[in-house]
Formats: C-alpha cells, structure tokens, sequence
C-alpha cells in the first residue's frame, strides 16, 4: 500500500546494531537488491536516462558504503557469497562508468576516488582503509587517552562508533549539524549541537564520519579554534 504526503515525513535515518547494513551481509543484501533493479530496467521499455543514471549513481554508493562495514568487523561475510557479489557490482559499474552513466563531477571526488581503486582491487581498496585507521589512531591518541566526539549522525557515524568502541576508545558524544537530533541519543549518547565547540577543552578529539561533507566539517571544526591535530577522518 502506498500513500503520498505532501510534506517530508521520514528525513533521517540514525543507524542502529540490528540494521541490514550492521548484520555483516551488507554487499550481498545490497547485490540482491541492485539485481533485481537492475532487471526491471533491462525488462522496461520506458526507462530513460535520467532514472537509468540515478539507479547506477545509487549503485556505486551502496557498493562502496557496504566495505568498510566488511573490513572493520572482520569479514563476517561469507567468502564466496562476497566474491561473487564483488565481481557483480564490477561488472555493472565498469560498465556504467565507461558508458559516463557514473563520473567524478555526479559522485564527488573523493567518492570517485574510492570508487575507482575498489573496481580495480578489493586488496588496494582495504589497504586505504587501513591506512585511514593508522592515521585516526594517530589523530585520536591511545585507548581512552582523551575523550572523543564523533561528528556525524548518519551510517558512518554508527560505524565509526562501533570501530571506536572496539579499540576502546572513550566516546562522549555525538555531533551533527542538524538540529532535529539535538538533545537525542544513540547508543545512550547525548547528540549535541556543535555550537559550542570552543569552550569542550583542549583535550577533546573529533572524529569526523561522514563521506560527503567531511572536508567542509573539518573547516566548521577549525573554525572553532580547534588544531587539526586533533581531528580525525573516519570514513
């Protein structure tokens, strides 16, 4: 049954342990999903280019989002049912980026970037992430050294959480820029506005997660008066 409103109803999804995208499966729910989009498109005689690009823009994200789930936790996934939906996902989206359905100025840069070196090799692709939680350790200090705030409430947020909390590192709050989530928690953590950045101490470390708007974060959080030393990007 469906019902259309007028107004934005459901705007904002705060991640949570049971979600699909939390079980360890992500890349293979996400291929099954695409599958059979991907059939309905190859079956209609009505899709246009627009629709057509938007289903593989949507693709390539799913795609790329449902890794670092993979890597953080180990691999839960089953090894053969990852293998396949990784060379699926390959094929589809090689081929969308050669027929330009799918490009850098549509994804943004650093999405792009990411996307490229995964559909050239899961190893590369894995070795970045590493690298990245090399530099976050670095940024953020030992276990429980300082108290950190994650800024960003969304998928990345709640895995940055959960890769955090796994190292042991102390997570006081949440942060995000939009006001509806002020005051509300996750995992019993206070969300909090980030008005007041200045006056949380020089100890405080940030952890931004948020794959689209992380660079333009990172200048609010500098702007505060906060050292790039102390800010962390976890993506």
């Amino acid at each position: 049954r469906v019902l259309y409103l007028e107004e934005p109803f459901y705007r904002y999804c705060i991640d949570r342990d049971g979600s699909s995208s939390n079980s360890g499966k992500a890349l293979e729910y996400a291929c099954r999903e695409f599958q059979e989009l991907v059939k309905e498109e190859q079956g209609s005689q009505d899709i246009g280019s627009d629709a057509l690009r938007a289903l593989y823009i949507r693709m390539s994200r799913s795609f790329l989002y449902s890794y670092p789930e993979l890597d953080w936790e180990g691999g839960r996934e089953n090894q053969e049912t990852r293998a396949l939906s990784y060379e699926w996902f390959r094929e589809r989206l090689s081929w969308a980026v050669k027929a330009r359905l799918i490009s850098r100025e549509e994804i943004g840069g650093e999405i792009w970037d990411r996307l490229c070196t995964l559909l050239v090799s899961e190893r590369r692709y894995f070795d970045g992430i590493r690298s990245q939680g090399r530099n976050v350790i670095r940024k953020l200090g030992e276990e429980r050294q300082y108290p950190v705030i994650i800024f960003g409430c969304g998928h990345h947020g709640f895995l940055a959480y959960r890769w955090l909390e796994k190292r042991k590192y102390s997570v006081v709050a949440f942060m995000d820029n939009n006001p509806e989530l002020w005051g509300k928690t996750i995992n019993g953590i206070a969300v909090r506005s980030p008005e007041n950045i200045e006056a949380l101490g020089d100890d405080t470390r940030y952890c931004v997660a948020n794959a689209l708007y992380h660079e333009s974060i990172k200048k609010q959080i500098l702007g505060k008066g906060v050292g790039e030393e102390r800010i962390a990007i976890l993506m």
